[in-house]
């Protein structure tokens, strides 16, 4: 069950990580959740779990809100069908930025469909959830402090240095074996003669 603490942030989040994916696919105008960079270090984590989530997974779960035909009376039904298969491995970090991008990407499907008035809702469904399913979940797991831990500061740009300059360094000893080998060879080569 969630603390009185944790509910304001949670639906400070949700609006400001919906607002934020709203404006960068330009459905949003004006200022409001979501404009600008985000003062919170936990919006800033979860704005660029989000992005790498996206960036990641693109193919995978483009279209998704799309394709699930939402209609203002089919839309809350959708969302927890979609929602409770996403978590029913049991819910982790990756799962929670998931589940994120999925009601931004509802949220995006609506304004696009001329459902603006489902974008609150949706965001009160995805308070509700996190609220009632997940809040023992991230509770245990540290709270919303070990999310901005783990994703903040730059967390994310390290991985992606550290992920580029492993393949880097991967590069770098395929190519020196490769040359290596071409000079095990030419030398065995002379050798012989």
């Amino acid at each position: 069950m969630a603390t009185p603490a944790s509910a304001p942030d949670t639906r400070a989040l949700v609006a400001d990580f919906v607002g934020y994916k709203l404006r960068q696919k330009g459905y949003v105008c004006g200022t409001g959740p979501g404009e600008g960079p985000a003062a919170d270090p936990l919006h800033q984590a979860m704005r660029a779990a989000g992005d790498e989530f996206e960036t990641r997974f693109r193919r995978t779960f483009s279209d998704l809100a799309a394709q699930l035909h939402v209609t203002p009376g089919s839309a809350q039904q959708r969302f927890t069908q979609v929602s409770d298969e996403l978590f029913q491995g049991g819910p982790n970090w990756g799962r929670l930025v998931a589940f994120f991008v999925f009601g931004a990407a509802l949220c995006a499907e609506s304004v696009n469909k001329e459902m603006e008035p489902l974008v609150g809702q949706v965001q009160e469904w995805m308070v509700a959830y996190l609220e009632t399913r997940l809040a023992d979940w991230i509770h245990s797991s540290g709270g919303w402090a070990e999310f901005t831990a783990l994703y903040g500061d730059g967390a994310l740009e390290e991985a992606r240095r550290l992920r580029e300059g492993n393949w880097a360094s991967v590069r770098t000893v395929l190519t020196g074996a490769v040359a290596l080998g071409a000079l095990v060879t030419v030398g065995a080569f002379f050798a012989s003669k």
